[in-house]
């Protein structure tokens, strides 16, 4: 789609912004692509290193081969990454974590944070279930919300819109809403990491995964 490569080339000199932001220092500035190829690929293995990444990914890929209707937790983690979000009326957003025995790391809950504020984000996180597209549009967390026929239309007609635009505007506009969310980056959290790798450790996150696969309600204990 012609479209879609001209909004990413607009985006093109986000790349150079790591000169300024420091390259390569703040995951996620890399996370974000300011820090160009190597950034990126430094945020990737950090995610993919981060407590139940093969768990997200093949939850990811299971929703992919039934073509489900909703993102589960690694399509609801693309969706946080992303700043303008066009969903069917008929999607879900979820991270069902906590069903299973395992926690977001610090990286992953900051984002949460920043995108869905304190209320949505606890829902998410502690009930575990999906929330509807048509609540996020409500609360003003996704950008648009269309009957299922049309979204392709208003997500091509969103990336029209972006790719017309000056792209020195969006690159300071870009730099600016990125800052305006880095006070979260000095906070202390190996207490919370340790927290979560005790989390992924545990006799509750085998219980949890394995009653997943096998269908049925997990038995949690507690250790």
């Amino acid at each position: 789609m012609p479209e879609l490569t001209n909004a990413v080339n607009a985006y093109t000199p986000l790349s150079n912004l790591g000169q300024k932001y420091g390259a390569g220092t703040n995951l996620y500035m890399d996370s974000l692509g300011v820090n160009g190829p190597g950034g990126n690929a430094n945020a990737t293995g950090a995610f993919q290193a981060s407590p139940g990444y093969n768990w997200q990914r093949d939850q990811a890929i299971e929703a992919t081969a039934r073509n489900a209707n909703r993102f589960g937790a690694g399509g609801n983690e693309l969706a946080l990454h992303c700043d303008l979000v066009v969903a069917s009326q008929k999607a879900r957003f979820g991270m069902s974590l906590a069903q299973v025995g395992l926690a977001p790391n610090w990286f992953l809950a900051k984002k949460l944070m920043e995108v869905l504020g304190p209320v949505t984000t606890r829902e998410m996180l502690l009930l575990g279930d999906p929330l509807p597209s048509t609540k996020l549009f409500a609360l003003g967390l996704i950008a648009r919300c269309v009957p299922a026929g049309e979204l392709e239309a208003e997500a091509t007609k969103v990336i029209d819109r972006l790719a017309a635009n000056a792209p020195l505007s969006l690159k300071a506009m870009k730099a600016l809403t990125v800052r305006q969310l880095e006070f979260r980056d000095a906070i202390r959290h190996d207490d919370v990491d340790a927290l979560v790798q005790a989390a992924m450790k545990s006799q509750d996150a085998q219980e949890g995964m394995k009653a997943r696969l096998e269908k049925r309600t997990a038995k949690f204990q507690g250790k």
